[in-house]
Formats: structure tokens, sequence, C-alpha cells
């Protein structure tokens, strides 16, 4: 599934898609959180080249400034992947199954990064691919990672040693109108996480909400519920200040909340194939509390059977086609 997950769905001469690799990783002791992403856009129009992207996204609560987003473009002849093992090239820029390299500049100096990765947890599939055809699939090839390396910033060198988070693959025709993204592997021990995503694409009828929710507990209680049915189950709303949800599952129920910190929201542009910009807003250091329920049968009582805390550890994302007033985009 890991291998598979990652293969790139987009083949030479295809319009009209987009394709992201992303890692994301924390460290809630410092106050610190990145956000890696390897990219390309197929724009719909002929007449305008594809292309590919890397990005950098980093917030240090004891830095300033506290927050800084680098991307740097290349013409799509740069982009180069192979399947076995997989492996992605942008330039000079690398992601592989077990790990990842990169090194951008803007006009504040110079960025790098060297991570390893170690796999704590088989991939995942939150979303099937059908959703492709209409917005976005989502795929967690590696949804626990312990990452070691470095992260070299204006010549001072972070040292990343054994850092939760992990490693997810996104492609499709466009984004969804809006969503919701989460993730956690501060849960209070070790071989536990938990993502969740909720978006609205473009449905027939009234606006409607698709949510997948994955919890792993390490102890054999484990949550993933990603079927078309079940995708619709869970009752969620979408706002800048917190997401929350409720899903209820047969014997297995979970409720969410993950608000952000204001001051730590990362705004970033993202354009479609169709070149409409879409507006991201990230965080590696929000609040999550998550409540796991169970029931004997179907008509019986919940069961709270663990209610987990987690300040200042999960990664957040809101999108819109709206920008936020009073965050700043830091890539336009």
């Amino acid at each position: 599934m890991a291998m598979n997950g990652n293969v790139m769905r987009w083949k030479p001469g295809k319009r009209g898609h987009y394709e992201g690799y992303y890692i994301a990783f924390n460290h809630p002791e410092s106050g610190r959180g990145y956000w890696i992403r390897y990219s390309m856009v197929a724009p719909t129009d002929t007449d305008r080249e594809s292309f590919a992207q890397v990005w950098f996204m980093r917030t240090n609560r004891a830095a300033e400034p506290r927050n800084r987003a680098l991307r740097t473009t290349f013409p799509i002849d740069s982009l180069r992947t192979t399947t076995g093992p997989f492996t992605l090239e942008i330039d000079s820029n690398r992601l592989a199954m077990d790990g990842c390299s990169g090194r951008l500049t803007d006009a504040a100096g110079e960025v790098a990064w060297k991570l390893d990765f170690k796999a704590l947890l088989p991939g995942i599939k939150p979303t099937p691919e059908w959703g492709a055809r209409m917005a976005t699939c989502y795929i967690e090839p590696h949804p626990l990672l312990r990452l070691t390396g470095t992260i070299s910033e204006g010549g001072t060198e972070t040292r990343i040693d054994g850092w939760l988070g992990e490693q997810a693959h996104v492609f499709g025709a466009r984004h969804s109108q809006r969503w919701h993204w989460a993730e956690c592997k501060h849960l209070g021990a070790q071989g536990r996480a938990f993502t969740g995503v909720a978006a609205w694409p473009k449905l027939p009828g009234p606006p409607r909400s698709i949510t997948s929710l994955f919890l792993e507990l390490g102890d054999g209680r484990r949550l993933l519920k990603n079927t078309t049915l079940n995708l619709f189950k869970a009752r969620t709303a979408h706002s800048p200040n917190a997401w929350e949800f409720d899903g209820e599952y047969g014997l297995q129920r979970l409720h969410g909340t993950i608000a952000p910190h204001r001051e730590d929201l990362i705004g970033v542009t993202y354009h479609d194939p169709s070149g409409q910009p879409i507006y991201c807003y990230h965080s590696e250091l929000a609040d999550l509390t998550l409540s796991y329920f169970t029931r004997s049968s179907r008509s019986g009582a919940w069961k709270l059977d663990e209610e987990i805390s987690a300040p200042s550890s999960s990664a957040f994302e809101y999108g819109c086609f709206e920008p936020l007033e009073g965050i700043p985009l830091l890539l336009d």
C-alpha cells in the first residue's frame, strides 16, 4: 500500500490535473512545526504550461518571524519519478519512501533539509480514488513516521531527532470548494495516530460534506471509516477558528475538535488546473481533543473509552475560495 499510494497518477500530456506530496511533522515541546510539499499542476488550458513546485513552510514560536514560507516553481521537465522503488525528483529536490531532501532560497536566505523516514504504521487510503474525478483523492502512504535528520535555515541547523509526523499524497481534477484537514501523533502513547479530512466537493443536490476519520490507538482499538457510505455519516462544520466533527459508525464513535492559534496560521495560495486560486491556512501547532466511544450493540448507550487532549500538538488546515481577513498570505 505504501509504495502504490505514492505512485504518481499524472502522465505527461494529461491536462486538468494537480498532484501533491507533503511531509508534516512537529515538536510541541519546542513550539516548532514543519510542512514540506512537492507538487505539480497540469493546467486545463493548453495555452498554459504545466509546472512543478517545491514548498517549505515552518512555524517556530521562538523565532522572528514566527512563520516562514518559501516556494520555487520549476518547468515540468524537471519532474522525474520512478516506481520501483518510488522516487520523485524536482530539480535537485527529492522524495522517496525512506526520506526526503531539498534546498530553496528566497530574499531572507536559504533553507535546506535532509530527513530520513522510519515507518511506524502501514499505509491507509482515507478517501477512494473516485474522488479524484470530481475533486481530490487523499492517500497516506505513511500515516505515522519517525523523522531524523537536519533542517538548515539561514546558517542555523536544527536537529530533527525522532520527531513524529506523516507523509501523504493528494491528486485530482481540482481542489474541493472548502475543506478541513488535521493530523496528530502525540496522543499519549507510542504507536498512536489520528488523521481526519472533511471536504465539500461539487456534488449533485444541496451542499454536502464528506468526512474520513482515522484513529489508531495502538492496542487493538482502531477506527478507519472510508467507504463511500461512511464518508457521509459524520457531522462536521467548516470554520477557520476550529474544526469540530462527530462521527458515529455502528459500534464506534469519534468526536473531536482541533483549534489553531491564529498567530500560527500560515496562509498560502494554491491554483487549480483551471487557474482558480484557492486559499489554504495551515498550522502545525493546533490544540486537539478527541473522545472515543464504543457500545455493545447498535441500540446500546455510548460508553466513553478514552478522552485525549493534545495542546499545541496537532496539524490543522482550512481551505476556501475566499482569503481570510487579518491573516497574511505568505505565498500568493
